[in-house]
């Protein structure tokens, strides 16, 4: 025998793993032979992109592949020129394991460089080691085929249930290429040469419309150079690209809930020539990757019992586990930090710039509320009384604690806490005081593991010759038991609700209590 069941497939996301470790990266950097020997190092930076990730489900394990960018300022050794700069791309991988990885797992990967240690091994080598912090979100997408009616049956009773659920719609990871010419401020002396290139994305945004995400923002360009002047000047300037892209996935809506994760990758620079024939063009290829995934809410209606009054009905159930977003929240950290240089470094005579680098190292999601801390690495290029325009840098660390309040939050709930850098600045209070202000941003996304129990196959066959209802009284008093409902009584005798509630008086507004007495009359088949 057979039933006409109707089915829905639904996608849903479950987070499996979600980790933050640290891994250390070490190499030795080779000076070019353009450059001149390294008498000391200025300052060392490193940026992190991910390349490649490989799943091995076999032996529960996953190669991450990646480039680390090098960004070193040295003093070098009689030399005119009072600093030069190092900047290389060396490619590196981490294997970790990862119990209970399955091929069609999503990695998402973060990197946040956390220290970097400079040392030089001679005047034509530096070995640089940078403590890396790796946060690795894993990401099953889940179909599952629900029953969630029954047709052509006039026998069959069914028990429904509406579903709150957060349905995957899709993914799409994205690279595009931002060109962009930059001019040099008008009172500012041509390049010579390039030292430094740092690029963010900030001004984030996103318009979702049929089978589309319109991303958009804004890629800050902060560059150090050597100018072309007689006093071969060090200066710093600060750029902004706009930019919009659109990222496809076949399924979302404007009802669509997205998150997009944004990743700058290759970055390119050279100065050009402006119609004067001087150096004040800075022409820009930044590689962006941005990976999007969609979701969106739905209210389904699910069959959680079904029996036949006539036949028997065999159901098998399996256990959905999906990851529901139940808070968003963005706030902001606004904090200042007066730091010393201490007596060891030559007094600040002007600042060029402050680089800077937002670290979070433990949450804790509590009642009511998430407890944040971390702290912010600020590199502090300045300039020191001396013969000439002399740089030297600072590194400092400003400890960050806050505490986001979020009415409703558990325990038991997933946190996902991003923070990043909005804005800096600074004031000099003596040579050897600086004070910092900084403004972080900090967005929580916090989830609930959701477990449902669905029918996914019912199957019919006859009834056991004991089980028909002629075989039993016409009339059965029933005490309702502890825990007994309307459904649970009906399905026990294979009558319906409707036909109790009509026997007994009763209507949907009525409870059964326990002890009360329920007539139960045979229906003639």
């Amino acid at each position: 025998m057979s039933l006409d069941l109707v089915r829905e497939v639904v996608k849903v996301n479950r987070v499996i793993k979600d980790k933050t470790t640290q891994i250390i990266v070490e190499n030795d950097i080779i000076v070019p032979d353009t450059k001149p020997d390294v008498a000391q190092i200025l300052s060392a930076d490193v940026d992190v992109f991910t390349t490649d990730i490989e799943v091995d489900a076999k032996d529960e394990n996953t190669l991450v592949k990646g480039i680390i960018r090098y960004k070193i300022l040295y003093k070098p050794e009689d030399s005119e020129i009072s600093i030069k700069s190092i900047n290389t791309s060396i490619p590196f991988s981490h294997k970790m394991d990862t119990p209970g990885t399955t091929e069609g797992v999503r990695n998402i990967i973060k990197w946040v460089p956390e220290h970097v240690e400079c040392i030089i091994s001679n005047s034509r080598k530096i070995n640089v080691k940078a403590i890396l912090q790796l946060n690795r979100t894993a990401i099953i997408e889940e179909e599952h085929i629900l029953v969630s009616d029954i047709t052509n049956n006039d026998s069959a009773q069914v028990l429904k249930e509406s579903m709150d659920l957060t349905r995957y719609v899709g993914s799409n990871e994205s690279v595009y290429t931002v060109n962009e010419t930059l001019e040099v401020p008008e009172e500012y002396p041509p390049i010579r040469e390039i030292l430094r290139n740092d690029v963010k994305v900030v001004n984030k945004d996103f318009i979702v419309s049929d089978d589309k995400v319109t991303i958009s923002g804004e890629l800050n360009v902060t560059t150090i150079y050597l100018g072309d002047d007689n006093e071969l000047s060090v200066r710093y300037m600060e750029h902004s690209i706009p930019f919009s892209h659109v990222v496809e996935i076949q399924g979302v809506t404007e009802n669509s809930s997205c998150e997009v994760d944004y990743e700058v990758r290759e970055c390119n620079f050279e100065a050009e020539e402006d119609l004067d024939g001087e150096y004040k063009i800075l022409k820009g290829d930044i590689e962006v990757c941005a990976y999007v995934w969609a979701n969106e809410k739905a209210d389904i209606d699910y069959l959680v019992d079904a029996y036949g009054m006539r036949s028997q009905f065999n159901i098998e159930k399996e256990n959905i586990v999906f990851n529901e977003r139940v808070f968003a929240n963005s706030s902001q950290i606004i904090t200042k930090e007066v730091v010393n240089i201490g007596s060891d470094n030559p007094e600040i005579n002007e600042i060029l710039n402050i680089y800077s680098i937002p670290v979070l190292t433990d949450y804790r999601v509590m009642e009511d509320k998430i407890e944040l801390e971390g702290f912010v690495t600020c590199n502090i290029n300045y300039f020191y009384e001396n013969e000439g325009q002399k740089l030297s840098c600072y590194r400092a660390t400003v400890p960050v604690s806050h505490t986001v309040e979020i009415k409703g939050v558990k325990p038991n709930m997933q946190c996902k806490p991003e923070m990043s850098l909005e804005y800096i600045d600074h004031s000099l209070i003596s040579s050897k005081d600086v004070e910092i202000k900084l403004i972080l941003n900090v967005d929580c996304k916090i989830y609930n593991t959701v477990e449902r129990s669905i029918i996914e196959k019912i199957t019919e066959e006859q009834l056991d010759e004991s089980a028909r209802s002629d075989k039993r009284p016409s009339i059965v008093i029933y005490f309702v038991q502890p825990e007994d409902t309307y459904w649970k009584i009906a399905k026990r005798y294979r009558t319906t609700i409707d036909e109790i509630q009509r026997t007994n008086g009763l209507s949907d507004e009525d409870a059964v209590e326990p002890g009360m007495q329920i007539l139960i009359t045979r229906k003639a088949e």
